[in-house]
């Protein structure tokens, strides 16, 4: 029992971690793999694991995940990356569900110092001033959010501007542009607003090439 149980968990390990391996180690991966798995098979049918086989399993398998390691440096990064763009995209839609619902302008400010943005309806509750794009008296924020680590809010275009919004024909009630974020791999994402009120993102490796 015992053994059969030893060699359910390695080749759960084993079919799971080419994943991380990526394309340019995967013969690799499946040489040692089949290698591995017939020897451990062999053995449990002549006398089941010993000692120093156990070490021997446990040494390959450290040797493979050692190999998918920088493989899962870029990963992480990369969909924190992703992650990241899809909430923008996410609170950009409710902002302007939300504005269509209250019948007033719902802004979402992208605050690049701090990696950060905060989405209210800017309909001038509480003495604050409707329409201003600032959030002011007791105006309703949506949402409020801020970058995971490794990732930041580092550009707006048009530059004069660092909001996004809607009226309440879910058309864009602020200048249109892109807000654009990165990781520390150096790929980037950029958020688009056009002027029909549709989100999209592209994605570049270096920040000037975007698809």
């Amino acid at each position: 029992m015992a053994s059969n149980l030893y060699i359910g968990i390695l080749m759960f390990f084993l079919n799971n971690l080419h994943i991380l391996l990526g394309t340019t180690k995967y013969k690799t991966f499946i040489t040692i793999k089949k290698s591995l798995v017939f020897h451990i098979k062999y053995k449990i049918f002549k006398s089941g694991f010993t000692i120093i086989e156990l070490i021997i399993v446990i040494t390959i398998i450290s040797i493979i995940a050692g190999l998918a390691v920088p493989r899962l440096t870029t990963i992480l990064p990369d969909y924190k990356l992703q992650k990241a763009a899809g909430e923008i995209i996410s609170c950009m839609q409710t902002i302007k569900l939300r504005a269509v619902k209250e019948n007033a302008n719902v802004i979402v400010i992208f605050d690049l110092d701090n990696d950060k943005y905060t989405a209210f309806v800017d309909n001038g509750a509480g003495n604050g001033i409707g329409g201003n794009k600032i959030k002011d008296g007791n105006e309703d924020i949506v949402m409020e959010d801020a970058m995971p680590s490794g990732i930041n809010l580092y550009k707006f275009l048009p530059s004069n501007s660092s909001a996004f919004g809607f009226n309440s024909q879910g058309l864009p009630a602020t200048s249109i542009g892109s807000v654009f974020i990165k990781n520390n791999k150096s790929n980037y994402r950029r958020i688009i607003l056009n002027i029909a009120g549709n989100i999209r993102v592209k994605k570049s490796i270096n920040g000037k090439t975007w698809n």
